[in-house]
């Protein structure tokens, strides 16, 4: 499908030498948390998987899935929301700055 880091190797995530999880979708379907096993000599071939047992192949990903990216661990999520929440903070005090300015120069 699409999505996938490398054209040219369609079925592997970012950092393929790391073992972690990565958004995937199929068609229209909602997308879901895939892990990813860095490939091993025992199973080359089946490197996602989910907790529930299913597994499929680097082939079958490259295939029918798109690639969406990793997924957040839960310290970046919350290091990504407070840096949202200072760029917010920022902005609303610019705005704030702004109107404050805009009212002390009509009078």
């Amino acid at each position: 499908m699409n999505g996938w880091p490398n054209p040219d190797k369609p079925g592997y995530p970012v950092d393929p030498e790391t073992d972690g999880w990565h958004w995937l979708q199929r068609g229209s379907c909602a997308p879901v948390p895939w892990k990813w096993s860095a490939p091993t000599k025992i199973k080359p071939d089946f490197a996602w998987g989910n907790d529930g047992g299913i597994e499929f192949t680097i082939d079958c990903a490259g295939h029918d899935w798109t690639y969406l990216g990793p997924a957040l661990t839960s310290a970046e999520v919350e290091d990504l929301v407070h840096t949202i929440g200072e760029a917010a903070a920022q902005a609303m005090n610019a705005i704030l700055a702004a109107i404050q300015t805009e009212g002390e120069t009509k009078h």
